[in-house]
């Protein structure tokens, strides 16, 4: 994934309501995917106030902005009520040892070059992970910026339906989401993303439901609480039951919990449907149509980057080619299959060059070996030895 870099000095006055910035700060990294960093606040050379040089970082190129530096810059004074001089773009050098120790005192914002290298660490969410999931991250980002602005309060409930088939983002999607929501406030601002199923919520016996879904609800306090295919409440004999208690924990706890039920959308409905209560505390619904071809190519290439190899250049020309025919594997499931496809082509690339280079020859090898796989499944659907 690209990165576009840009930097400016913020002016705030002498008595500058730091705490309120830095909020703002926030809300601008939520909200927009741009990695804010204040470097260094001076008393201004002229004048009363003072001078805080910040940093930005946006994980895609300028032309996917969609903007002009003067767009950004005047969108960023509106979010932190502030002016921001000598704001554009720069080129990054990552051997730079401070984060633009000068910027302030810079008499041009081209001169300012030096970056720390942590702050171009990458998002906990790593690069492969997002592909292809923009609309759906303005989705929440949209949700959070509201609740982090006026509060928990500004909205009826704060709980999501993630709608889409194996391997689309989903969980990755639930990650970011704690990622921003922490940024912002919503939620506690320890990362806690708690991971459940209709097994770990509902009891085996009369009387246990209840009990158990209280549990796993009180371990996501604070946090967000995914429950991933969660139509399967509704095909259990206490299924019933445990939706009933999950709507009155969702109001017990509104300020406290972020709840996503992810699945397709069709069983996602369903459930919806069989509990009016329950569809009215999930106003939010986020679909996952699948990933493109030139998506799917994308996640190929970071997740093979992510482990230290490359691509020779044949095999990356072939890589769009490739995922198109992976589409018509039986129980072909999105960047799961896509993983699945990279690991044999490693075991490829150990038997015959045993270097970190990934080529055309073990591309195709490696796909018609994931294809032989999905013919020979066994009649419940799982290749043999996976």
């Amino acid at each position: 994934m690209s990165r576009t870099f840009f930097a400016g000095i913020l002016r705030l006055p002498e008595q500058a309501p730091w705490e309120r910035v830095a909020r703002q700060l926030s809300l601008v990294d939520a909200h927009r995917n741009l990695r804010v960093v204040p470097t260094r606040a001076r008393r201004a050379p002229q004048g009363e106030g003072y001078a805080l040089g910040i940093f930005l970082c946006h994980d895609s190129p300028i032309d996917a902005l969609d903007e002009r530096p003067e767009h950004l810059r005047t969108e960023l004074a509106r979010f932190v009520d502030a002016p921001i001089e000598r704001f554009g773009r720069i080129e990054p050098n990552t051997a730079g040892d401070e984060i633009l120790p000068y910027l302030v005192e810079a008499s041009d914002v081209s001169q300012a070059r030096a970056i720390s290298p942590a702050a171009l660490a990458p998002a906990p969410a790593t690069d492969h992970e997002l592909v292809g999931l923009e609309e759906q991250q303005r989705s929440i980002a949209d949700v959070g910026l509201v609740v982090g602005t006026f509060g928990r309060d500004a909205v009826e409930a704060c709980h999501f339906a993630f709608m889409g088939g194996p391997g689309t983002g989903k969980t990755a999607l639930a990650r970011d989401l704690v990622r921003r929501f922490d940024k912002l406030g919503v939620t506690d601002g320890t990362g806690n993303l708690v991971k459940a199923d209709a097994a770990e919520l509902i009891g085996k016996y009369v009387g246990h439901t209840a009990p158990q879904t209280k549990e796993v609800v009180e371990r996501a306090l604070g946090g967000v609480l995914y429950i991933d295919e969660a139509y399967g409440l509704i095909d259990n004999a206490f299924g019933r039951e445990c939706i009933t208690t999950l709507v009155d924990l969702l109001d017990t706890h509104r300020t406290e919990l972020v709840c996503v039920f992810a699945g397709y959308r069709a069983g996602i409905e369903r459930m919806l449907a069989s509990n009016e209560g329950l569809r009215e505390r999930v106003p939010y619904r986020i679909e996952f149509p699948g990933y493109t071809d030139s998506e799917l190519a994308a996640i190929f290439r970071s997740l093979a980057r992510a482990k230290r190899f490359e691509l020779s250049v044949e095999a990356d020309e072939a890589l769009a080619g490739t995922m198109a025919r992976l589409r018509r594997q039986d129980g072909f499931a999105e960047a799961r299959s896509v993983r699945n496809l990279l690991q044999d082509a490693l075991i490829e690339v150990a038997r015959h060059s045993r270097e970190r280079v990934i080529g055309a020859e073990d591309l195709e090898r490696a796909l018609r070996r994931r294809l032989a796989d999905a013919r020979a499944r066994d009649p419940v659907g799982f290749a043999p030895g996976r």
